[in-house]
């Protein structure tokens, strides 16, 4: 039995609706599945990255004080976000494996942080508030004591101040007569192993701000504690050149990274 050409063009036009209907049904399941899925694998994969970190760091902070968290957790929580498949806590393992240690974390340049992928200037420059933060807070306890006979508060602010620094820097702690802090001063900087100090120019400087004792230091970066042939040298010029204006040389510590020692303490002042 034939069809009328009518029959047949309508017969073709339901046809081709059908299939259209088939093909966008069977499409639509498709681009279903494909964005629905992804956000399944990239959830599972998160949960399984931060399985190491049970707990966030604020509330275990909230629920335990600030000591109980790790280098690791407390960076995380500076950082508070990571970067597209690596969690903050990843970030922050990454970032403390990359430079070393915390400490060293905390002073790098931002030419080095440039080199790390993740990081902005943005973070750089936060952190390197939070380092001035801290020296600050030093100095205004120093400042707020009567007087400075703890020789522990002086050695931790001179660590937490030049210890960490990749040259060498001659810092001056300025006091009055009762030793209360005036102000801490770096006046000479130098290189890895060496830095140039000038005795008349701490002379003007204790003149200038009238003080009475003075405590120097300078930093070894090698990390190495031992006074040096010129340190000693250097420490007895000027406890002599301050003598002669009345002024009292009252230690001179060498700092590194891991701990400071006392010329006082030694004998040698």
């Amino acid at each position: 039995m034939f069809k009328s050409v009518y029959q047949v063009a309508t017969f073709r036009q339901t046809d081709a609706v059908v299939q259209r209907q088939v093909r966008t049904a069977r499409d639509a399941s498709r681009i279903f599945v494909r964005f629905s899925h992804r956000p399944i694998l990239a959830s599972n994969s998160i949960i399984k990255k931060d399985s190491t970190y049970p707990h966030k760091p604020r509330e275990k902070l909230l629920s335990q004080g600030p000591s109980s968290l790790s280098e690791i957790e407390l960076l995380a929580l500076f950082l508070r976000t990571g970067t597209p498949g690596e969690s903050a806590s990843e970030m922050a393992l990454r970032l403390i494996q990359h430079f070393g240690s915390l400490g060293k974390l905390l002073h790098a340049d931002y030419q080095a942080f440039k080199e790390f992928k993740g990081i902005g200037v943005s973070k750089w420059a936060q952190l390197r508030a939070c380092l001035e933060i801290a020296r600050r807070s030093y100095i205004e306890e120093l400042e707020q004591r009567n007087n400075l006979q703890s020789i522990g508060l002086v050695k931790d602010f001179l660590i937490n101040t030049i210890g960490h620094k990749p040259y060498e820097v001659f810092t001056c702690l300025f006091l009055d007569p009762g030793n209360q802090l005036i102000c801490a001063k770096e006046l000479f900087r130098g290189t890895v192993d060496c830095a140039t100090v000038h005795v008349r120019e701490v002379l003007k400087e204790c003149l200038d701000l009238g003080c009475s004792n003075l405590i120097v230091a300078h930093n070894h970066p090698s990390g190495e504690l031992k006074p040096s042939a010129d340190d000693l040298e250097l420490t007895a010029v000027l406890a002599q050149a301050l003598s002669f204006v009345q002024i009292d040389l009252l230690d001179h510590l060498i700092v590194s990274k891991n701990g400071a020692i006392s010329l006082h303490e030694q004998g040698f002042i």
